[in-house]
């Protein structure tokens, strides 16, 4: 009879099923991460701020209107949105030319004193299934948003300006747009 006693040391590690679909999911993930962003420019997308942005009193309360914003594109990069629609973050901040992704500026180009993500019905129930968090908005279906900024004066260098840029790393030429803001002396 053939002797079926094995030591630990000679036995060959087997993965279970799980251990094996992680291993995949992390290569898989990993892969995904070196492709490089694409830029898919949208037309029409357009923003409004109101009341003004002009002569603004310091720690002034704005609404952003975003209208022709994509729903199902700006695929992420980077989590939590790998490969989804990642919508839009709505920006108030301090810019310095050149500040857009899509020119390959860096987040240093940009420094972001208050910010908001406007994201498509299912990312957003992913994020804030309540609806509790003012930092997170709906990117409704017909791809307008509304948010509220906060515009207070921060040190630094570059323009003050309210903007828009695809999230999660995605690249978007036609969503990156910008307003200037002034505050009053």
């Amino acid at each position: 009879m053939p002797d079926h006693t094995t030591t630990r040391a000679t036995r060959r590690p087997r993965l279970d099923r799980r251990a094996r679909l992680l291993a995949a999911v992390i290569v898989l993930a990993g892969a995904a991460a070196c492709v490089p962003p694409t830029d898919t420019p949208t037309t029409g997308s357009a923003i409004t701020v109101s009341p003004s942005t002009e002569g603004v009193a310091p720690g002034s309360m704005v609404t952003v209107h975003g209208a022709g914003f994509t729903v199902t594109g700006n695929l992420g990069t980077r989590p939590p949105f790998l490969g989804q629609p990642a919508g839009v973050y709505v920006v108030f901040g301090r810019f310095t030319d050149p500040w857009r992704p899509s020119t390959g500026a860096s987040s240093g180009s940009r420094q972001i004193i208050s910010q908001v993500w406007a994201l498509p019905q299912a990312q957003h129930d992913l994020l804030d299934p309540t609806g509790a968090l003012p930092e997170i908005v709906l990117l409704r279906a017909d791809g307008a948003f509304d948010a509220e900024l906060v515009l207070t004066e921060a040190g630094g260098s570059g323009a003050y300006g309210i903007a828009t840029y695809a999230g999660s790393g995605a690249i978007n030429s036609g969503e990156e747009l910008v307003v200037p803001v002034t505050f009053a002396p």
